[in-house]
């Protein structure tokens, strides 16, 4: 006996029907709707453009099957073809259109079977062709006996069985001969709407929940969808163990007796949606979750003697599915198992082999639960599954909507079974049942939508979409409406459901500004504008990375970053702190792209638990030229020195604001780096990286840009060029460990009557006899009213030599 499943393992992508070219869209069969909500006064073209600009934009619109002057035809003689081994000469009764003499190539042909016939000037689109009278080997032809491939039916939705895949149509033996409706007669006549539903109306997911959106944009009348009595008994029982799965039910059927068919209708249902009709088990739960969008999983409740159905996410091992294929279970995939845990199915993605239904399945258990979106999205691209069950999953599930979906199903049970017991019903619900009201106001819809309403009119809309007043300043959505939860989202109804000339276009309600970047805005595009001209390119990194790259590199916040709880990859799993792990993965991808020659940065804001960040990052890698590539060298560290210094020279701030120390990173090298320091804040890191953490000779920098974008005085001063001329004096300190060149340099700038302008060092050397080390520098002395003379000279070198010995303890040589 073949193993035959629930939706849930039959909608697979290995063994489903669903078409390639249409599995990413949501099709909707306009003979089905017709049925949920009055259509009687719309064309699908007509529904096509009202949907469409309500915001459900109609990607398509096709005909199940197309094809004119058809008729059913009954062969009253099939005999060979004298001149080939494989064509048949028919003689077909077409009723009032007579006999035909038909040559055809079907295998299938026979004496006494009922076909469908295209008549001379039919048009097939399918085949882009239009049949014409001719001589086929020398035998006359009036037409063509078809399949349903033929008629423009998609092969992957047909039965594997069905004649249509290797010959022509086979009808059943009542078909009326000479009938002309064919397409009706076999439930073609149907218009397939392609409709992109956005991501937050999940509940149009299905057609119950699309022909409610109808019905409220139009008025069209809604039929009565049926709603669930629990009448019960509870004999057996389903639990969540998992805060992944908030709502799990069960319905037990008994003593089933399977229907020998699905009916023709509900098959061409199942054929509009791309769904190969397998058996009326199986059809069962495909069809109820096209209706209601709720997926369902179907257990043969003998091969579960405990009754019992649990729902956890902490088992691990092996799992062989309803095909025998076996998979691997972590710690995190949802699972249903029976009493004993023993797994029964993947949970949303795919039913194991152990309990899955079959043809001659008499006790059923129904499954019908939420299972969280993102674990059933881990373990399909951890498995390589897929499923309708398991992209609907992936879409969200609204769990106050099991009820009508179970309502549904106990609705259409007749179609499908000749007799059937329904024995049990359990629930475990950890979700909210009733949507919370928010608060909402008239006044405000009209000043964000700049329009005049008036109440009866926006009333109109509410109670369209079932929204109830609570009060003056309250709403509550109807519980299949999960995108109703604030002002804006009424808003958004209102202005969907009237159109567009409803508005205005008007400025008189709109505040005059005057438009201007901010400083911060201006600022950063100085720095994009002064790095450009300077050879860089700018790079746009992905804000998610791994743990590994996280934690690779640090300049500033050394804390935990923030993590995502459900992420797609583990490659992007933390919400990184740092620019600089992004900025090296991108250069190392570039490397091995045979791109070697690299000058990059990239400015972006940083999320950390302790606040919001701007940072700087900088990326020298390979060798520049004096001129494109004449006299190319390595980049090296004053590479980078020279363009941080020109960024704070852009920002306006001098470079005695700021001072470098040699870095103490474990990251960078240690000679060949330096931290930035204002004050004691530190505000960037440059230089080569450490040979221990990267053996290719990388230069990175990363400054905190909105610490520097928040300093005071930063705008840039004009002073006049001095016209007198500048005095040079050089002076050699006796160093000491605790006293660096800047903090020599930084003291002599700030001793006061010493008439020195600039610093600059000039030399560092140790005696040999005595081991002592000395610091030249270079002390460019003027005044602004006159030349200095000598004793202003003098007098300015004491002052410093007396201001760094007593503040620095620093003497100079000689002394």
């Amino acid at each position: 006996m073949v193993s035959m499943t629930s939706s849930v393992s039959t909608l697979t992508t290995s063994s489903s029907s669903i078409s390639s070219e249409r599995s990413k869209v949501m099709l909707f069969s306009y003979k089905e709707l017709s049925r949920l909500v009055d259509l009687s006064s719309f064309t699908p073209e007509t529904l096509r453009d009202r949907l469409t600009f309500a915001g459900f934009e109609v990607e398509g619109m096709e005909a199940l099957a197309s094809a004119s002057k058809l008729v059913i035809g009954h062969i009253l003689t099939c005999v060979p073809h004298p001149d080939s081994d494989h064509l048949h000469l028919l003689t077909v009764d077409c009723g009032s259109e007579g006999i035909l003499d038909i040559v055809c190539g079907a295998p299938n042909a026979r004496k006494g079977l009922n076909v469908i016939v295209a008549l001379v000037g039919c048009e097939l689109p399918a085949l882009k062709e239009t049949i014409k009278k001719g001589s086929i080997r020398g035998k006359e032809s009036n037409g063509m006996c078809c399949s349903l491939l033929e008629l423009g039916v998609s092969k992957d939705a047909l039965d594997e069985n069905s004649p249509s895949l290797n010959g022509i149509e086979e009808l059943p033996e009542d078909a009326p001969i000479g009938e002309h409706e064919v397409l009706k007669y076999l439930n073609l006549d149907d218009t397939i709407l392609d409709i992109n539903v956005l991501a937050n109306r999940p509940d149009c997911l299905s057609y119950v929940g699309m022909a409610r959106e109808i019905s409220s944009l139009t008025g069209a009348k809604m039929s009565d969808i049926p709603s669930f009595k629990n009448e019960y008994k509870d004999e057996v029982s389903c639990e969540t163990l998992s805060d992944k799965c908030v709502r799990f039910d069960l319905l037990s059927l008994r003593n089933i007796v399977v229907k020998k068919e699905t009916p023709l209708a509900i098959r061409r249902v199942l054929l509009a949606n791309g769904i190969r009709s397998l058996d009326p088990i199986v059809d069962l739960g495909n069809y109820v979750m096209l209706l209601s969008g709720q997926p369902f999983n179907m257990y043969d409740a003998d091969k579960n003697a405990t009754k019992k159905y649990l729902c956890r996410d902490d088992l691990e091992g092996k799992f062989t599915c309803f095909d025998g294929k076996e998979v691997d279970l972590i710690k995190g995939d949802l699972v249903i198992t029976d009493g004993n845990n023993s797994p029964l199915c993947l949970a949303g993605v795919m039913a194991g082999d152990k309990a899955s239904v079959t043809s001659s399945s008499k006790n059923i258990d129904v499954e019908a639960a939420i299972f969280y979106h993102a674990n059933i999205r881990h373990t399909c691209n951890r498995l390589g599954m897929s499923s309708a069950s398991s992209q609907l999953f992936a879409k969200e599930r609204n769990p106050k909507m099991i009820p009508e979906a179970l309502a549904i199903m106990i609705s259409v049970l007749p179609e499908f079974f000749e007799s059937y017991e329904i024995t049990s019903y359990h629930s475990d619900n950890k979700a909210e049942n009733v949507n919370k009201p928010f608060e909402f106001s008239y006044d405000a819809l009209n000043k964000r939508l700049g329009s005049s309403y008036t109440k009866e009119e926006i009333d109109a809309v509410l109670d369209a979409y079932r929204v109830t007043r609570v009060d003056e300043n309250h709403l509550l959505a109807p519980i299949d409406r999960v995108d109703l939860n604030e002002q804006c989202d009424i808003d958004e109804e209102v202005f969907r459901y009237y159109p567009a000339s409803k508005i205005m276009p008007s400025l008189d309600h709109f505040p005059i500004t005057h438009g201007q970047l901010t400083p911060a805005q201006k600022m950063k595009r100085d720095l994009r504008e002064l790095l450009v001209s300077r050879g860089f390119e700018e790079i746009l990194s992905f804000t998610l990375i791994s743990e590994k790259e996280d934690a690779s590199i640090r300049v500033f916040d050394k804390n935990e970053s923030y993590r995502i709880i459900n992420p797609m990859t583990k490659d992007h799993e933390i919400v990184r702190s740092d620019l600089l792990p992004s900025m090296i993965s991108t250069i190392n991808y570039n490397v091995s792209h045979q791109n070697s020659d690299l000058a990059l940065f990239e400015i972006s804001d940083i999320d950390t638990p302790k606040g919001n960040r701007l940072y700087l990052s900088l990326g020298l890698r390979g060798e520049k030229g004096l001129s494109e590539k004449f006299q190319m060298r390595a980049y090296d560290f004053f590479d980078m020195k020279g363009v941080i210094e020109a960024i704070f020279s852009k920002l306006g701030i001098a470079n005695t604001r700021y001072r470098l120390n040699y870095s103490t990173n474990e990251q960078f090298h240690p000679k060949a780096s330096a931290d930035i320091f204002m004050g004691k804040d530190k505000v960037g890191t440059f230089g080569q990286l450490h040979p221990n953490f990267c053996k290719d000779k990388i230069l990175v920098a990363e400054l905190d840009l909105g610490y520097l974008f928040n300093l005071k005085g930063l705008k840039t001063k004009f002073s006049s060029f001095n016209s007198f001329p500048m005095v040079k004096r050089d002076l050699s300190f006796k160093m000491n460990d605790k006293v660096t060149y800047a903090m020599l340099k930084k003291q002599i700038l700030s001793i006061k009557n010493s008439y020195v302008k600039e610093v600059d060092y000039f030399d560092d050397f140790t005696d040999k006899v005595t081991n002592e080390r000395f610091l030249g520098v270079s002390l460019l002395m003027a005044k602004e009213d006159g030349t200095l003379n000598d004793v202003e000279i003098s007098s300015a070198l004491d002052a410093v030599k007396n201001g760094i010995k007593a503040n620095l303890g620093l003497t100079i040589r000689g002394e």
